[in-house]
């Protein structure tokens, strides 16, 4: 019987140090963190990007909102109808608004 008593007790013991293990050995056979890698920007595509925004504000100024802006004055004209100037107040009226 003491036999048998001393055979568990090593069993028993013998289990805890083989769970232990087996909970500790993953960590110590894993490899260590990788550096961070280096950024792969260095901010000109950034400026690039904005460019291209500038780039795209002027296009719709110019292509779409100007022509906007000046036919309002052709329908201002048109709205006012036929208007009676003499040839200095019209030479005036169109080098402002036309």
């Amino acid at each position: 019987m003491a036999v048998c008593a001393s055979f568990k007790a090593f069993i028993a013991v013998s289990a805890v140090v083989l769970l232990i293990l087996a909970i500790a050995s993953p960590s110590v056979e894993a490899q260590s963190a990788a550096p961070a890698p280096a950024p792969t920007s260095d901010g000109t595509s950034i400026d690039q990007g904005i460019a291209y925004l500038l780039m795209l504000v002027a296009l719709v100024l110019t292509y779409l909102i100007h022509p906007l802006d000046a036919s309002s004055y052709t329908f201002l004209l048109n709205f006012l109808g036929p208007v009676e100037m003499d040839s200095a107040h019209l030479s005036g009226f169109r080098r402002n608004f036309l």
